[in-house]
This record gives C-alpha cells, sequence and structure tokens, in this order.
C-alpha cells in the first residue's frame, strides 16, 4: 500500500486575505482575495445572526461571521445598524 503524504498546514500568511465592506444597513461583504463573495447579516446589536457561506449553512458559524464580529468589536468598520 503505497501512503500519500497530506500537505502541511498552512500557516496564517498563507491563507486567504479577506476585504470586508458595508453592503447595506445591517449587512456586510466578505470578500475572498480569489473573487467570492458572502454576506453576514447583523441584528440591531451589531452581532453576526446569519452568512451566505455554505459552512453557515451547515453549522451555524463560520469564519466569515467571525471575522465581522472581530471587525466591529476593534472598530476596524463602522455599519449602520438602523
Amino acid at each position: 500500500m503505497k501512503m500519500i503524504a497530506r500537505p502541511a498546514t498552512p500557516d496564517a500568511e498563507a491563507l486567504p486575505e479577506y476585504r470586508l465592506s458595508p453592503a447595506a444597513p445591517r449587512a456586510v461583504e466578505v470578500t475572498k482575495r480569489d473573487g467570492t463573495r458572502y454576506a453576514v447579516v447583523l441584528n440591531a446589536a451589531g452581532v453576526p445572526v446569519y452568512c451566505t457561506c455554505l459552512g453557515f449553512h451547515f453549522r451555524g458559524r463560520c469564519r466569515h461571521a467571525a471575522m465581522v464580529a472581530d471587525a466591529l468589536e476593534h472598530h476596524d468598520i463602522s455599519v449602520d445598524l438602523s
């Protein structure tokens, strides 16, 4: 039986870069380097409650929603919550 080596886990610098931008009231667009876009929807308190990615659909959480929550907490992005 031939063993196939698994690739090493990428370090933080090798992971895709994301760009966050306000999309609409209570929504943030997350764009990956390859152009893939996801929408993260916020509740009135500014907490992410939904993302359009498959990960959120299946698990109820995802890295995109976590990134938006972190950016809002650190005031890296401003979103209209009205």
